[in-house]
């Protein structure tokens, strides 16, 4: 990428996240690259990680372990 770009997080049972599920807005990814990292985000069953970029061109990563 050439400019910054924003990033937002949300954790949600649908594609499209309702606006009070967004965990995260408006993080910035540097255009000269960048990580952004978050820990002990807690998703039920049937719930996701949602992000969505201002920018076309980044890439996410989610990991995380089953809790029993």
């Amino acid at each position: 990428n050439v400019a910054d770009s924003s990033i937002k997080v949300a954790v949600s049972a649908a594609d499209v996240p309702l606006a009070n599920e967004y965990i995260e807005d408006g993080a910035i990814v540097p255009a000269s690259g960048g990580i952004i990292e978050r820990s002990s985000i807690v998703a039920s069953p049937g719930e996701r990680i949602v992000l969505t970029s201002s920018l076309s061109g980044v890439t996410a990563r989610v990991s995380g372990k089953e809790i029993l």
